[in-house]
């Protein structure tokens, strides 16, 4: 059995939620399709779909967030990659980690029903990871409850630095990491664009270096700041995936 551990899944379900932070997918003036993020924007398209737009041929916006809602079109895409299962989760740009919990907190509500319902249609096939407030820790503790025990999540899906100042070992985070334990819950952990953190500069981040290489940056530091800082040794049970440095380990 092929199964993606770690898929995106940007559905339009729970993008336009807040005026400034969006998310926002945006078709731009030169027809292309672009993500909006407050200040931040990021273009989506592949080379064959730039040339698409260059030539008039590109996808319109409608269309384009119909695909993304329709899981059809990932199992489609499931089929011709030969895979069986995919556990879906909310792009590392949509974290909200840098908002407000006035907004972050309902916003991971939204996240977690809208993967579920997008998922329940091929419960066989399509499994979600949950996206929880780390800014806010004890909200996120409650909402990575409710959508194991309402929602039937795999695990949990997280960045790997700055949770609105709290990182891995702070204090405050200790309650989600109990959380995970007792609910025997993995932890994805795949860095997100600092950038997108900036304000009115973040798109001075021309070549993504926060992504290229400030991801593995911020996962290090995941790595780091939970052995350094005993977070391993308080919770022995948790279970971590780090993404972009490739290493993987569980402590049982």
């Amino acid at each position: 059995m092929l199964i993606d551990l770690h898929a995106h899944a940007p559905h339009p379900g729970y993008y336009d939620q807040h005026p400034h932070w969006g998310p926002f997918f945006e078709q731009h003036e030169d027809d292309d399709i672009k993500l909006r993020v407050g200040d931040w924007i990021f273009g989506l398209g592949s080379p064959e779909r730039k040339a698409a737009v260059r030539s008039g041929t590109g996808p319109k916006l409608a269309d384009y967030l119909a695909r993304r809602a329709d899981p059809t079109t990932r199992l489609a895409g499931m089929d011709a990659a030969g895979q069986n299962l995919q556990v879906v989760s909310v792009p590392s740009h949509c974290y909200m980690y840098w908002t407000e919990a006035e907004f972050a907190v309902p916003f991971a509500r939204k996240v977690n029903d809208v993967l579920a319902e997008y998922c329940s249609h091929a419960p066989d096939r399509l499994m979600f990871s949950a996206h929880v407030p780390l800014n806010a820790p004890e909200a996120a503790a409650i909402e990575l409850r409710r959508a194991c025990t309402e929602l039937g999540v795999k695990g949990l899906v997280a960045g790997g630095a700055n949770f609105g100042g709290l990182e891995f070992h702070s204090p405050e985070l200790d309650i989600v990491w109990s959380t995970l334990c007792d609910l025997d819950l993995p932890m994805f952990i795949h860095g997100y664009n600092q950038s997108v953190t900036w304000g009115k500069k973040a798109n001075e981040d021309h070549y993504e270096t926060t992504a290229i290489i400030g991801m593995q940056y911020d996962e290090t530091r995941c790595f780091w700041n939970l052995i350094c800082g005993g977070v391993l040794n308080r919770f022995p049970n948790l279970k971590i995936t780090l993404h972009t440095v490739a290493v993987t380990f569980l402590t049982n």
